[in-house]
């Protein structure tokens, strides 16, 4: 194959790949708002009103939901 021209194949597979790419980037984004919620409802919303009722059990719910995050962007296809 020449320079210039197309693979036929490569098309529908680089587009394949982009759409699965953005379903991921989306699973992760979704995941990592949910963890940013949690560590929200768990620290910040009681700690204005005194530490004593910082729900510290929900701050590592919201770090292992960011970090599943992070693994789901792992699973991203090549789109070349």
């Amino acid at each position: 194959m020449r320079v210039g021209e197309v693979d036929p194949e490569a098309s529908p597979r680089k587009l394949r790949a982009k759409r699965a790419n953005e379903r991921l980037k989306l699973a992760a984004g979704a995941l990592n708002t949910l963890a940013l919620t949690i560590v929200g409802a768990a620290f910040v919303i009681p700690g204005v009103t005194s530490l004593e009722n910082v729900r510290w059990a929900w701050i590592p719910v919201g770090l292992i939901l960011h970090l599943l995050a992070h693994l789901v962007l792992g699973f991203m296809k090549s789109e070349d």
